[in-house]
């Protein structure tokens, strides 16, 4: 019983490690974006 319990939380654990990196991907795409048209529009 307590192997299914650690498994689980392992799962769980595992989600949102990924929920949080996507996120900070998506962060730093929208950065990356934002400086590419702002060096467009000075240049």
């Amino acid at each position: 019983i307590p192997s299914t319990i650690l498994i689980t939380c392992q799962v769980k654990i595992c989600k949102i490690i990924k929920r949080n990196i996507y996120t900070c991907i998506s962060k730093a795409m929208i950065k990356t974006v934002k400086m590419t048209i702002v060096t467009v529009v000075v240049y």
